[in-house]
């Protein structure tokens, strides 16, 4: 998942790579002042990244 807005940036990322499940998460908010017009965007995209973070992964012994 990759989201990119004025006020930031957030990416997660899931694979498996030899033997081992790795989960990359990044998130960078930028220091700024913005229009109060922006605020339900902003609320919108901490939502989103909310979302990401609590999506569950299902994991399965291969035969």
């Amino acid at each position: 998942m990759v989201l990119e807005m004025p006020f930031g940036y957030f990416k997660s990322a899931l694979a498996y790579q030899e033997g081992t499940l790795l989960f990359r998460r990044e998130l960078q908010v930028k220091e700024g002042q913005y229009a109060p017009e922006l605020f339900n965007e902003y609320v919108g995209f901490l939502e989103q990244i909310e979302r990401a973070d609590k999506q569950k992964v299902i994991l399965r012994k291969s035969p």
